[in-house]
């Protein structure tokens, strides 16, 4: 843990750094590109049962926040789940995740809506990923266990996406009622294309995708499955293009198994599905239970994404007739940019926007082409970002600055105000990747890229932040004479190296009174936004449902003041934050200057003010235009992101 003093506020001086100006009219949601994170959810904790495992390695949170993603991937299981409940992971269900459940990691997306209500829109990419053969074995060649059953059926995965995500969810049957009744999800796509992006402002696009062993089978059943009435956008995958229809993987290995690829009808120049050539949609890594070929056609024609993993020229040429007629497109992994990335061209980022990809896909969100601007969410073709609304500040400081900035406002010695705020940073700590030799012998490496004679991205591991490690921001409220004062703080600590501790986020309360000072630490909860009873390597960590939402309540009597420390790891029913009580602490003289202070590179979201106690109708979002007190050391900046 790194608790570290804060002291003396001596210097004021900010910095506003200026937007470029927001060109009209909004461009539509396909025609933008931005950040696709792959295995959002997953962090190397060093389970040795994690086969062929790799992911982002950063909490859903910060990669939303701190950098800049807009559309994540979960791997959901319904082996060894409860009935109506689907578990998050990706081969070993032991504690290689940032949240246990479905619901959970959708739960940590309303925070974040919270922060941001009026976000660009952000897709939910869903993979079925059942891994036990169905009959038990533990040697491929058998298809795995169905994602939907008695107890995991369609209808309940729908349902918890649209119990949890809302009004928020943007549907099949909303993108449908723009077109012709009875058009397929390609016509439509084809005839009337998208909402612009400032239409799809606080949505979620849940995709489903299913293209391994039964999963594949799973999948076509929920595409061809009354798509207007379904949660999710079917999303096609493409390992494979033929044009000519030779392929060998059209013929099934026996009558057991599905063949890996069909014949479908993609769009010719004018949009009609008069296309004929063949597609491999199924890994030939563990065969899927025999689906009909009109079902696996007809879900082609409900898919209006695609995962794009042929990047050759078969694959690349169909999807460029596909988005030239709206289609939305996930390439293959893209981890780098020129000139790291030379050596295999066609797998630089920069290719994948000329070539008109919607989402970058990589496991490391911070090391993207052109990404210097920190208030840019998605971009349009040309680079421009557009301008995402919300009230956001950013703090950068050295590593050592003489002092912690501090930007606040003074309010009067008789006085009630509650603020609250969500703190995101970067990750911490190098991201160390797993090898899977044998089938069976999973090891820890760490690869920093980029190297030299570097020939494949894969073999990275770990890319360079430009963030430093380390961001701590707080809440704080100090005395005129900085005599007496204390902080709520968020940061994150994290033990080198693959373990459990990655990403653990701990809050703090440290208080001042008169020159002696003290602290208090809680750990929040590392697989869930509250701790289960199931979570491993947890002790020491809070049983009460805290996290990246931190606030306090200052009650000022004139000759002195009660501060009440709350923080919240959930929303509630209702959309606001479950505020726990975490900390009471009285003062001999009124906390006046009141506001934000940080230190390294940390983002505030949402930050918000009322006159209460209590969150009411006097909370209002803050700018730094609200904080005219000023206390910023040399070389550190407070820049304005807000939008409004």
């Amino acid at each position: 843990m790194r608790i570290r003093s804060a002291v003396l506020l001596l210097v004021s001086a900010f910095v506003v750094v200026p937007h470029a100006a927001q060109a009209d009219p909004y461009p539509r949601y396909n025609e933008v590109y931005g950040v696709a994170t792959h295995n959002s959810y997953w962090l190397n904790r060093s389970d040795r049962a994690d086969f062929f495992a790799s992911g982002t390695q950063e909490i859903l949170s910060d990669q939303l926040l701190h950098e800049r993603v807009r559309a994540l991937e979960l791997d959901i299981h319904s082996e060894g789940a409860p009935a109506g409940r689907w578990k998050v992971y990706h081969t070993s269900d032991s504690e290689d995740f940032t949240c246990r459940y479905l619901d959970d990691c959708l739960q940590m997306l309303r925070n974040f809506q919270y922060a941001v209500p009026r976000h660009e829109v952000v897709n939910v990419m869903i993979e079925l990923k059942n891994v036990v053969p169905h009959t038990g074995a533990t040697f491929p060649g058998i298809p795995t266990n169905a994602n939907f059953n008695d107890s995991h059926t369609i209808e309940q995965f729908d349902d918890t996406v649209r119990q949890v995500l809302g009004t928020s969810l943007y549907t099949p049957a909303d993108f449908l009622s723009r077109c012709t009744p009875g058009s397929t999800m390609v016509s439509c796509m084809a005839s009337a294309g998208w909402p612009t992006v400032d239409q799809l402002r606080g949505k979620f696009i849940v995709n489903l995708i299913g293209n391994w062993s039964t999963a594949g089978a799973d999948w076509v059943r929920y595409a061809t499955h009354d798509v207007p009435h379904r949660a999710a956008f079917p999303m096609q995958s493409v390992f494979e293009v033929d044009p000519t229809c030779r392929a060998s993987w059209l013929t099934p290995a026996n009558s057991r198994v599905a063949a890996t690829g069909i014949q479908v009808h993609g769009l010719d120049a004018a949009g009609r599905a008069t296309d004929p050539y063949c597609v491999r949609d199924i890994s030939d890594f563990d065969p899927s239970p025999p689906i009909d070929t009109t079902a696996r056609q007809a879900a082609f024609q409900a898919s209006v994404f695609w995962q794009l993993e042929d990047i050759g020229p078969n694959g690349t040429g169909k999807a460029a007739v596909f988005l030239r007629h709206n289609g939305v497109v996930r390439g293959a992994d893209s981890f780098d940019h020129r000139p790291g990335c030379n050596s295999y061209p066609w797998q630089c980022q920069e290719n994948r926007i000329d070539a008109g990809y919607q989402f970058l896909q990589t496991d490391y969100p911070w090391h993207v082409v052109g990404n210097t601007d920190p208030s840019q969410r998605v971009l349009r073709r040309d680079g421009v970002p557009v301008r995402e609304p919300g009230a956001r500040l950013h703090v950068h400081t050295g590593q050592t600055p003489t002092y912690w900035p501090f930007v606040h406002d003074t309010v009067p010695a008789t006085s009630r105000r509650w603020w609250e705020t969500t703190v995101s940073t970067t990750r911490n700590g190098d991201t160390w990747g797993k090898v899977t030799t044998a089938g069976v012998f999973v090891t820890d490496v760490l690869k920093t890229c980029p190297a030299p004679g570097l020939d494949k991205q894969d073999s990275c591991t770990n890319y360079a932040r430009p963030a430093q490690d380390g961001g701590d921001g707080s809440l704080r409220a100090a005395s005129a004479d900085n005599s007496s004062w204390i902080q709520i703080g968020r940061q994150k600590n994290t033990v080198p190296g693959p373990s459990f501790y990655q990403e653990n986020v701990s809050l703090y309360i440290r208080v001042a009174r008169h020159g002696t000072v003290h602290d208090t630490r809680l750990n929040a909860p590392r697989y869930g936004t509250c701790r289960d009873g199931q979570d491993p390597n947890s002790d020491g960590v809070s049983w009460t449902c805290i996290g990246n939402m931190i606030a306090f309540a200052v009650d000022n009597r004139g000759n002195g003041a009660t501060v009440r420390v709350y923080s919240a790891g959930r929303l509630t029913t209702t959309g606001v934050p479950d505020w726990q009580e975490i900390a009471a602490e009285e003062f001999d003289t009124p906390l006046t200057n009141q506001g934000l202070s940080a230190l390294g590179d940390v983002l505030y979201a949402g930050s918000r003010r009322g006159t209460g106690l209590w969150p009411d109708a006097s909370l209002r979002e803050i700018t730094l235009a609200d904080l005219p007190g000023r206390g910023i050391p040399p070389g550190a900046t407070v820049t304005d992101l807000s939008v409004r």
